[in-house]
């Protein structure tokens, strides 16, 4: 009988993941990159030296650079960079389904959650990374000093893919340093070792990124306040859940996930909710605008934390009652998937991508292409990499977005330098052209709003 369950259980997972991978490739087909994939692959591009001084500016740390510089030595090309996440998102999902002690149709829930569907499997940013680390991480936690080799190196990575993770990575690394100091009073030789390779990853974490906060014109330097920690709070909610009434039953559950840590007296891993989720929203809130971003990041946390806890559970109904909250936080996030990939799907995700098709089609490659700034047509340019893209006003070379440069937001120019640089073509993203110009070229609406115009200069 035993054996006959186990059989299902196999069957409806082969048949669930290879619905999912169809899914995630068929999208990823779809999918039009947009200005953030579009930055991180045109950093990739430089010399390693180049991407150092870089990532200064950019405020993310180097390895999914590097997944990525890999990814172009081997040849392949932008159109194609998505396969990353895919591949990574499939292979979390793998693992969950094959580790995972959760009822398989609750599993099925988290894994049609944005998290895996979206944020890291399609869009190619460094979320998919993270995704396949802290999946890993979820089904060694319990037995980390077995697995010391492995959790140390995760830990690194984690630190040095992402800064919404250095909260999480904080959190587990004090709990670990309070067991041995007031628990068991001594750290294991395998313990230690972990702890040596984490701490390398904080020195080439600190290597890398300080100064960042006086090089990006992006960072807000806002005033503490309760009302902008709802808001982050809210904005996070919006990530998740997409629907105002959805983002409400979402953040309600997420004080349940508290209560219920708190009656079960679990408090290594209340301890690690509340400091990662405090650490987003105090420091992201202060610090970047744009706290939608950090969703990915609640997400994963909270399948580790959902998914330790399950395994310290005894009782049955103490595991169906887990069950259930589990059921009722992530089923809400399978509309704002299904939201993200209709839309991506059956509309342009970006301009990018249909904008160069044009452009190939239409213009010759030893016409240059300008912009008024590098933020007008980051997301077009590794489309197009037999194009040069300068800046009207100054002829620069756009390569990538300098968020150190205190000009970037600078459309003024004159009017001479139109005729001074043999300006032809003109690629915007918004009607500000006020010379005398012929629109060759403007696309459908798109879902985040990266919507170009082609004009040609009339002489």
């Amino acid at each position: 009988m035993k054996q006959k369950i186990i059989n299902r259980r196999n069957i409806l997972n082969t048949i669930f993941y290879l619905g999912y991978v169809i899914l995630l490739f068929f999208v990823f087909t779809r999918h039009e990159n947009w200005f953030d994939e579009a930055q991180s692959f045109l950093l990739a591009k430089l010399p390693i030296n180049e991407l150092f001084t870089a990532l200064k500016s950019e405020g993310h740390p180097i390895t999914w650079y590097l997944i990525l510089k890999g990814y172009i030595l081997l040849g392949f090309k932008y159109e194609y960079v998505g396969i990353i996440s895919v591949i990574f998102s499939s292979i979390s999902a793998l693992i969950i389904l094959k580790k995972s002690k959760l009822n398989i149709f609750v599993n099925y829930i988290i894994l049609l959650c944005p998290m895996f569907l979206f944020y890291s499997g399609i869009i190619a940013r460094s979320y998919s990374l993270i995704l396949l680390l802290m999946t890993i991480l979820t089904f060694i936690y319990k037995d980390r000093e077995k697995h010391y080799l492995s959790y140390g190196i995760i830990l690194f990575l984690l630190l040095n893919t992402h800064v919404i993770m250095l909260g999480f990575v904080a959190s587990i690394c004090l709990i670990d340093l309070y067991n041995a100091l007031f628990k068991n009073k001594y750290i294991s030789k395998d313990l230690f070792i972990s702890y040596l390779i984490v701490l390398i990853g904080v020195f080439f974490l600190l290597i890398q990124l300080t100064g960042s906060l006086d090089s990006n014109i992006l960072v807000t330097n806002n005033k503490f306040s309760f009302n902008l920690l709802y808001l982050t709070l809210r904005s996070i909610g919006y990530g998740c859940f997409y629907y105002t009434n959805l983002v409400n039953i979402g953040l309600i559950m997420f004080g349940v996930i508290i209560i219920y840590l708190i009656h079960k007296k679990e408090d290594e891993l209340l301890f690690i909710y509340l400091f990662s989720f405090m650490f987003l929203l105090i420091v992201f809130s202060l610090l970047w605008q744009y706290s939608a971003h950090m969703s990915p990041g609640i997400i994963s946390i909270l399948i580790f934390i959902l998914m330790n806890l399950y395994l310290k559970l005894k009782t049955k109904k103490d595991k169906i009652i887990l069950s259930i909250i589990i059921v009722f936080l992530f089923s809400p996030m399978i509309i704002t998937s299904y939201k993200y990939i209709t839309k991506d799907i059956n509309g342009e995700f970006s301009g990018s991508k249909m904008t160069a098709k044009y452009v190939r089609s239409y213009i010759k490659d030893d016409y240059n292409l300008y912009c008024y700034t590098a933020v007008d047509c980051l997301s077009i340019i590794p489309y197009l990499p037999n194009y040069n893209f300068y800046k009207i006003g100054t002829h620069e070379k756009i390569e990538y977005v300098d968020w150190n440069d205190k000009n970037l937001y600078n459309y003024n120019f004159a009017i001479e330098d139109i005729n001074k640089y043999r300006v032809n073509y003109i690629i915007e993203d918004n009607i500000r052209t006020k010379i005398d110009s012929r629109i060759l070229y403007r696309n459908n609406r798109t879902n985040i709003n990266e919507d170009y115009i082609v004009r040609k200069v009339m002489r």
